[in-house]
């Protein structure tokens, strides 16, 4: 994320400035925009963008080998056991799939506001 994140920002940010009147992106139009100059006024394609990246969040625990749920299983237990007993427990995957369902709305906000060119 840390890598992506200035990327992203950087090409917003230039596309931003190409689309800027009069430019070529006003005649161009793609699906539901208009004008690849503007932001998408329906945010049909920044919410299919995030639901397609919540989708990918969530595709791990749609994978899963048997194994692997078993082993899941096992923490699971492992962890109610030591809470039980007064443990504190941290849980970094939890945190992290929080954090990425959390991001994945974040980008159906960014992508309403840019213009269509950088969607």
């Amino acid at each position: 994320m840390l890598t992506q994140l200035p990327v992203f920002i950087l090409t917003s940010a230039v596309l931003a400035q190409a689309s800027r009147s009069p430019t070529p992106f006003d005649s161009e139009s793609f699906l539901t925009l208009t004008s690849l100059a503007h932001a998408d006024p329906t945010a049909t394609l920044p919410v299919v963008l995030g639901l397609v990246t919540l989708a990918n969040v969530e595709s791990s625990r749609w994978f899963m080998t048997e194994k692997e749920r078993e082993r899941e299983r096992k923490v699971d237990q492992w962890t109610a056991e030591k809470r039980a007993k007064g443990h504190f427990i941290l849980q970094p995957k939890k945190y992290i799939q929080s954090s990425l369902r959390l991001l994945s709305l974040g980008r159906i906000i960014v992508g309403a506001l840019v213009p269509g060119v950088s969607i």
